[in-house]
């Protein structure tokens, strides 16, 4: 009689093939191999690796973790990822690919409305290039980010565990989830994507990949087949084409993984499906949980407390040992913690209130920790107890020693404030927002003003690279070496410097027209502009000669690359404002008598958009 394989022996056999195709396809690295290995988990990962390479495992190795550059600037925006709820942010392939799936099908659609549920990227990018959207999320954190950069897009907190809104069945076209990957929770994203999608909608699904975790093909089978029985038809199936980044709460989790560098390494399957009938799935009941969150600055660090007590009463807080050093729940399965961070920390509560009760006051009040635990023994606390809690949550968790130092930057209005001081009743100021005076509207940059804005555009243009290109003159007088047009713009700048600070004029609006001034200018100084101003107007009248004041403005509006090289960007050049326009068509260098350029260029409009 034949024995039934193992099945964890089976699986670590599978991830062990995926590791022998990478090792021959020429990958050593653990990163690059864990991308070949269809979602294993890294630990094993790294055991199965050292196994086949015949070296021994060292887990207790601290690495160090770069930044990963595989991001999008959206999830810069969004709150540090929760990891009780799964929240791996796509990068920027991944976001890139889906971005691109769902516009090509909104294509083909006289009228198209997308519903996004668990994907707050690819909801905030798609609001973006005015896609009609309702991006759905069970972290509120996630959905009042989304807020400033998603105005056109429906946003709703909602927990996919609850029924989906009466007002939102059937409403849409397309659907794209990207579940936890655990069977219920798929099942139950399904199930609201399904409701919500109209007939002969399409649904986008992400799933783990196949090694994932063991029994992962069996689930697959059991969806597929459940899906085809309601009557739906399921599309190409997508294998790793979804990328994820590396939240913080993972490379916290595996830091003490020999050779991990936090590189992206994780993607999923993408699962496209037609809905063809109004049947849902079987039902696989998803726990609803309560939790609540904490957050000075939300982006950076967030501690979440689930309303559960498992210490004793005496104990203010334990730590979770192994819930700190892996990303799988079944790594820790016994321990389930009550309170925990984006950090990777878990603990069990012994007395629920009284941590609440110094959350609330580090996160929402923003007291010191001498002024938290004043704060409790004014709510009866006792002084040592009050002592000894707050001392012992900071331990744990670094709330004060870490996450709560003054930030060094100082505020927009700061900012303002203090570039303004020293004007006097000569300076130019830009408009006040949200008034413009550039020819396209652009957002406002808190941290940089109008001027400062263009003067950096200016610096890394191609235009003013060239002018070290170019002869501004020959000063044999004083020495053989060429004098270039770039030197002039700089000794002009630091001229008008010193002027500015004389008459509390505008530095940065002064700079950037010091710099811009001769931008458009030709070689050999002033003879090339007279020869080539006598050859355009040989040539046709029409042309109008040339001046290399007029020229530069052509150059900054037209022919310099646009500044932003995002898709949505529909002019070109720089977009500078009309001050620092100005500042290069009233550097005139007549060739004729006339006082001022022969041609209009723009009119300055009345109010700025």
């Amino acid at each position: 009689m034949t024995s039934q394989p193992n099945p964890a022996t089976e699986y670590e056999n599978n991830v062990t093939k995926c590791i022998r195709v990478a090792l021959a396809s020429g990958f050593s690295d653990l990163n690059e191999v864990l991308q070949h290995c269809q979602g294993a988990d890294p630990v094993l990962g790294a055991r199965l690796l050292e196994k086949e390479r015949g070296q021994p495992s060292n887990e207790n190795t601290r690495a160090q973790f770069p930044t990963p550059d595989d991001v999008s600037s959206i999830s810069y925006r969004l709150p540090a990822p929760d990891p009780s709820r799964s929240q791996w942010w796509f990068s920027t392939r991944g976001l890139s690919y889906l971005s691109r799936l769902v516009r090509t099908q909104a294509a083909k659609l006289t009228e198209c409305r997308v519903f996004s549920l668990g994907t707050p990227t690819l909801g905030g990018n798609l609001a973006r290039s005015d896609t009609r959207i309702s991006v759905l999320d069970i972290d509120g954190d996630v959905i009042s980010s989304l807020k400033p950069i998603a105005e056109g897009a429906s946003l709703l907190t909602y927990d996919a565990a609850d029924d989906l809104p009466e007002e939102l069945h059937e409403s849409f076209h397309i659907a794209v989830i990207d579940p936890p990957w655990y069977p219920e929770a798929i099942y139950t994203f399904l199930a609201s994507a399904l409701a919500a999608t109209c007939i002969k909608g399409e649904l986008y699904c992400t799933l783990p990949g196949r090694l994932t975790r063991p029994g992962i093909e069996l689930f697959r089978a059991e969806l597929v087949r459940d899906l085809v029985s309601a009557g739906h038809e399921l599309l190409v199936l997508e294998e790793g084409t979804v990328h994820y980044q590396v939240p913080r709460f993972e490379l916290a989790a595996l830091k003490r993984l020999d050779g991990f560098k936090g590189v992206p390494w994780r993607s999923a399957d993408l699962l496209p499906i037609r809905k063809n009938s109004g049947k849902l799935l079987p039902s696989k009941a998803l726990q609803k949980e309560a939790g609540q969150a904490f957050s000075r600055e939300s982006t950076e660090f967030r501690v979440f407390l689930r309303g559960t007590q498992s210490a004793s009463k005496s104990i203010v807080a334990a730590k979770l040992e192994k819930y700190s050093e892996n990303i799988s729940t079944r790594a820790h399965s016994g321990e389930v913690p009550d309170l925990w961070t984006s950090e990777k920390i878990g603990a069990w509560v012994g007395d629920l209130p009284l941590v609440r009760s110094i959350l609330d006051c580090w996160a929402n009040q923003k007291l010191s920790k001498k002024a938290t635990i004043t704060k409790l023994i004014d709510l009866e606390v006792a002084q040592d107890v009050a002592t000894e809690a707050t001392t012992k949550l900071d331990d744990l968790l670094s709330l004060w020693s870490k996450f709560a130092a003054a930030p060094p930057l100082r505020s927009p209005d700061q900012i303002k404030e203090a570039r303004e001081k020293g004007l006097t009743e000569w300076a130019t100021k830009p408009p006040e927002p949200p008034l413009t005076s550039r020819e396209h509207h652009e957002e406002l940059d808190h941290y940089r003003g109008e001027y400062q804005r263009d003067r950096d555009r200016i610096l890394w243009s191609s235009g003013l690279r060239r002018l070290s290109d170019k002869t501004q003159l020959f000063p044999v007088e004083h020495d053989d070496d060429l004098r270039q047009r770039l030197a002039h713009s700089l000794e002009v700048s630091q001229l008008s410097a010193t002027i500015g600070a004389s008459f509390g004029l505008y530095s940065d609006l002064l700079e950037a027209g010091s710099l811009a001034h001769d931008i458009g200018h030709t070689p050999f100084g002033h003879a090339g502009e007279h020869a080539l101003d006598k050859l355009l107007s040989m040539i046709s009248d029409e042309l109008a000669g040339f001046n290399h004041y007029e020229h530069g403005v052509d150059v900054v509006r037209y022919l310099e690359g646009p500044y932003s090289t995002s898709p949505t960007t529909s002019f070109y050049g720089m977009n500078l404002t009309f001050e620092v326009l100005e500042c290069v068509i009233k550097h005139t260098y007549c060739t004729t008598v006339e006082p001022y350029p022969r041609r209009q260029f723009w009119s300055v409009p009345s109010t700025g958009t």
